[in-house]
């Protein structure tokens, strides 16, 4: 279902990240609680219940099942908003997360017998939980665990198979699930590959992101839009030094109503949610890596477009930028300082260019083609690591965040307009919802107006994207 891992980096301590399979329709929600004296900030997931998250200590975890056919029928019920949770394994991480120690959080997994393979971290130390029961939900049950301590020379890769107890996960020798053992392995085996190459946080969530594969179950990120089958729905980063949680949805809808509550000054812990867009620009998240426009009235997450949005005519745009070399880096570099957009908007470009760079170096032919390609890379990423290291640059994308917030009665008034374009009308499209911060976006398209419910329940399905970029 899932990929997990952690690699510890100089300056940074150790990182975890992960990939979150489901086959079914997600919608998730931030929850940060302060309950027995301590700030947890988790993903819930509003369909089972399931969590995973860090603390104010720095103090994280993921998980990756191998409970396989447990997992998998979690999908089958409603999480109530109350305490009376679905996921017994998300109770479990909930309940570790109230520990300060990760020898505090080890403990009370194992006491309350979580399975799968679990990472836990406070960036200084880093264990591996393998679990699992045998004879499970019989009167003969019996729970069976490894605790690995991780070495920060080493990285830790786990999916929904065992290492360290080889007989849990799929079963190859069963027909059934042999295929999703096949899959287990080769997601292991990729996903390994890219995170030893990794340099930093960044590059360790994108490292998941790849897509070697023609089938898309073999790969760490699934992108599969066939109906029942295991897709990746969002990817999570945790960064205990920081205490941030980071979430890039890729298929699944994002409850953000709490987000400027979150990230308050006198927060502890923090969130963020970064685009997907740079999976689509480099062809790893679908299939098909050619643009399919999407027509007027299309649902934003039509299987029959590629677009994230309706974007003729893209007005923020910084023209101008390149990559061939350090000097049109620099160069680059220079136009986005002076380009007048926000924080926000200056180091999603400086990082879109700096991964194109990096891809096209890494596939060039050229020797001297692929050195410049690389010398340019290391330009802007120079100038990403200073500005994401600058306290005032984060303070003002803080602010820039916290000053762009609206009412949703607010937004209503802004958003929903009557449409002018000629292609809408002879559709016989008369209103639109407009883009958060660019009018000639249309979220959605309607032949009446919306009603004020119908406009909570777009901003709810799109915060994802919009928060993203």
């Amino acid at each position: 279902m899932c990929v997990v891992a952690a690699k510890h980096f100089k300056g940074h301590g150790w990182i975890l990240v992960k990939n979150r399979d489901r086959n079914y329709p997600t919608e998730v929600k931030l929850v940060q609680s302060q309950r027995a004296g301590i700030e947890r900030l988790f993903l819930r997931d509003t369909t089972t219940g399931y969590s995973e998250g860090l603390n104010e200590t720095g103090l994280s975890i993921v998980s990756a099942s191998v409970m396989v056919k447990k997992d998998e029928k979690e999908g089958g019920g409603r999480a109530s908003d109350s305490q009376n949770w679905t996921s017994p394994d998300g109770q479990r991480i909930r309940r570790a997360l109230y520990q300060k120690t990760v020898k505090g959080a080890v403990k009370s997994l194992l006491d309350s017998q979580i399975p799968g393979n679990t990472l836990i971290t406070d960036g200084k130390e880093c264990y591996l939980i393998e679990a699992a029961f045998t004879n499970f939900e019989k009167p003969d049950q019996k729970y069976h665990s490894v605790v690995k301590k991780i070495q920060p020379k080493d990285i830790c890769v786990r999916t929904n198979h065992g290492i360290e107890l080889p007989w849990t996960g799929y079963d190859m020798n069963d027909p059934e699930q042999k295929p999703d053992r096949i899959s287990s392995e080769s997601r292991l085996k990729i996903a390994t590959a890219e995170v030893k190459k990794a340099k930093d946080p960044q590059a360790l969530l994108n490292a998941l992101g790849v897509a070697p594969e023609k089938d898309p179950q073999l790969n760490p990120i699934r992108i599969n839009k066939g109906k029942g089958v295991m897709r990746t729905t969002g990817q999570i980063m945790l960064n205990p030094q920081e205490r941030v949680f980071t979430y890039r949805p890729t298929m699944s809808e994002v409850e953000l109503k709490n987000y400027n509550k979150i990230n308050q000054k006198e927060s502890k812990t923090f969130f963020e949610i970064i685009s997907n867009r740079e999976l689509i620009s480099f062809g790893t998240f679908g299939e098909d890596s050619k643009r399919v426009p999407r027509k007027p009235g299309q649902k934003a997450n039509s299987s029959k477009h590629s677009d994230l949005y309706t974007d003729e005519n893209p007005k923020g745009t910084i023209h101008g930028l390149g990559f061939t070399d350090a000097a049109k880096a620099r160069q680059s570099i220079n136009k986005i300082e002076g380009s007048g957009k926000t924080d926000a908007h200056k180091m999603q470009a400086a990082i879109a260019m700096s991964q194109r760079a990096k891809f096209a170096a890494r596939d060039a032919k050229d020797p001297e083609k692929k050195s410049d390609l690389g010398k340019a890379h290391k330009v802007y990423q120079a100038w990403i690591d200073a500005n994401k290291k600058s306290e005032s640059m984060m303070e003002r994308m803080r602010k820039s965040i916290a000053e762009k917030s609206e009412s949703w009665e607010d937004g209503f008034k802004r958003r929903v307009v009557k449409t002018t374009k000629p292609e809408h009308k002879e559709k016989g499209y008369n209103w639109r919802i407009k883009g958060k911060d660019r009018d000639e976006i249309s979220i959605k398209l309607y032949k009446e107006k919306p009603s004020f419910a119908e406009f909570k329940k777009q901003m709810k399905r799109v915060a994802g994207h919009e928060f993203g970029g």
